[in-house]
């Protein structure tokens, strides 16, 4: 008996070598990149057949989360464009009103503080617009 357990020992040994190395050869890693929302019909088909019905449920699900962020990006956009439009009109009236009280004053007489009203206003818009309008292109630029 010792013989066969001594050749049983040396089979299983030559076994145990033959399926290591015939493992590390089945191995392999794919990655896959998708530049598309959806998922590939391949995948699609899989789930199907796991779960029927379950990949209309889950390109409806895309669909939806394609529709709802385009909405969120589309009343961003809407806000921005109604803030800047109040920002731009209410800087209108302070620049106006600046320029006004700076021509009344010089038709009164008093040129000098007529000088200091028009051009404080002149001198503190003028940088906020052109700041405003570069980080208007910056952002546009990002998009």
């Amino acid at each position: 008996m010792s013989e066969n357990s001594s050749k049983i020992e040396k089979s299983t040994d030559n076994i145990q070598e033959e399926e290591s190395t015939s493992l590390s050869g089945r191995f392999t890693i794919e990655a896959h990149k998708l530049s598309s929302p959806f998922l590939p019909p391949e995948v699609l088909k899989s789930y199907n057949e796991i779960k029927p019905g379950i990949a209309e449920e889950i390109f409806d699900i895309t669909i939806k989360s394609i529709n709802h962020q385009l909405e969120m990006e589309k009343e961003v956009i809407l806000s921005s464009n109604h803030r800047t439009l109040k920002g731009q009109t209410l800087a209108f009236i302070i620049s106006l009103t600046g320029i006004i009280g700076a021509v009344v004053c010089a038709f009164l007489g008093q040129v000098t503080i007529g000088s200091i009203i028009g051009g404080s206003t002149l001198i503190s818009l003028v940088p906020n617009f052109i700041t405003g309008v570069k980080k208007k292109k910056q952002e546009s630029d990002d998009h």
